[in-house]
């Protein structure tokens, strides 16, 4: 063992976060910021009656969550 914890050793990642309702454009970065260690992370939407909000998370430049949802959704 050379004497470092792995945490020590862990890249930090990038994350960006893209929203889109309407308060937000996916085409900006919401929020951003650098982990080391797995995060919670609560998102807020604001859409009209029956219409859906979507977001994505990009780490390092990759897209590694994407989804839609709509008023109710938990």
């Amino acid at each position: 063992s050379d004497g470092e914890s792995t945490s020590q050793r862990q890249a930090a990642n990038e994350i960006e976060i893209y929203i889109d309702d309407l308060n937000h454009s996916y085409n900006e970065v919401a929020d951003h910021f650098t982990i080391t260690d797995d995060k919670s992370y609560t998102l807020s939407f604001e859409t009209e009656p029956n219409k859906t909000a979507r977001f994505k998370v990009v780490r390092d430049g990759k897209t590694i969550l994407e989804n839609r949802v709509k008023p109710g959704d938990d």
